[in-house]
């Protein structure tokens, strides 16, 4: 696979077929898009399972950018704590 930001797009109610990520040896992850070929392995693995399998669409996406949240559990966040006014003694 290339470095290139895809998502893969799924209709509601329909059943697709992103592709098989297969390691390499260089360490590299590649993408096989064969719908043929996974035909053939379903129904002879699956030869039960009816219905039409997809091919995902694919869509250049803008690289996500990516945070890190830090948990505050059992503790408030400073913005959620009630403020003390001058009042309060």
């Amino acid at each position: 696979m290339d470095n290139t930001p895809t998502a893969f797009i799924a209709p509601p109610g329909k059943v697709v077929y992103i592709g098989d990520f297969v390691y390499t040896r260089e360490n590299h992850v590649v993408l096989r898009r064969d719908l043929a070929a996974f035909e053939r392995a379903r129904k002879q693995a699956l030869p039960d399972l009816n219905g039409e399998v997809l091919l995902a669409e694919t869509r250049v996406v803008e690289r996500p950018l990516f945070f890190l949240v830090r948990s505050l559990r059992g503790r408030q966040h400073p913005r959620t704590r009630p403020r003390r006014s001058l009042d309060d003694n």
